[in-house]
């Protein structure tokens, strides 16, 4: 993500002109602070004459799924799978989905779009591929979850979602303390999709609330 300091007022964004990358800016403000209901507004108003369309849908359905509105979500992904490709917006774009699929209990819809892009564009950024290790962990595959997650520990990524695929794992594996201390470490550096872990991903639903 990108990160900007100054937010522009509700005027201006809307005054602004939709065929600059000055919108799609305001759009990863306003998801980034949160602001899920102005950032879902924005993006459906750019779509239809904004030609940069892949971070747009990213921003959209992330928070979409943020608000706990997956069947909204869920629409949007046959229009924004197409554009997922090997840029960092693609790859963003490639996180969401398959996020977006395993809140909807599809684990499978999410591996087949993960196994697509591996065999489009090659292995994709360190998140997406920790996401397809939860997804293949929902499916009972643990050596494939496994060899992924080695992929990314080896590619140095600290991002807390490496915490919910050893949560699962440990699930997997009987083990729930090991579980819920991932949970805790996830929680502690503010995982974005924290509710995801506690909530609405099946394997871990029934550990103890932290």
């Amino acid at each position: 993500f990108i990160f900007f300091f100054k937010q522009k007022t509700a005027y201006e964004i809307y005054q602004c002109d939709w065929s600059s990358d000055v919108c799609s800016s305001d759009l990863i403000v306003h998801a980034h602070q949160k602001d899920y209901e102005t950032a879902i507004e924005l993006a459906r108003r750019s779509l239809p004459i904004y030609s940069a369309k892949t971070n747009n849908y990213a921003i959209l359905i992330d928070a979409l799924r943020h608000l706990r509105r997956t069947d909204e979500a869920l629409a949007e992904l046959p229009h924004a799978e197409p554009l997922i490709d090997s840029t960092p917006e693609g790859m963003a774009l490639l996180q969401d989905c398959m996020l977006t699929y395993l809140v909807s209990t599809s684990p499978s819809k999410a591996i087949r779009l993960y196994e697509t892009y591996v065999e489009n564009f090659g292995e994709p950024r360190a998140q997406a591929m920790a996401c397809a290790a939860i997804a293949y962990c929902h499916q009972g595959e643990v050596n494939s979850a496994k060899e992924i997650l080695e992929i990314v520990i080896t590619s140095e990524c600290n991002d807390p979602i490496i915490e919910h695929v050893q949560a699962c794992l440990a699930i997997l594996a009987g083990d729930t303390t090991s579980a819920q201390k991932a949970l805790e470490r996830a929680q502690a550096a503010d995982y974005v999709e924290m509710y995801l872990c506690k909530h609405e991903d099946p394997l871990l639903a029934n550990i103890k609330e932290i």
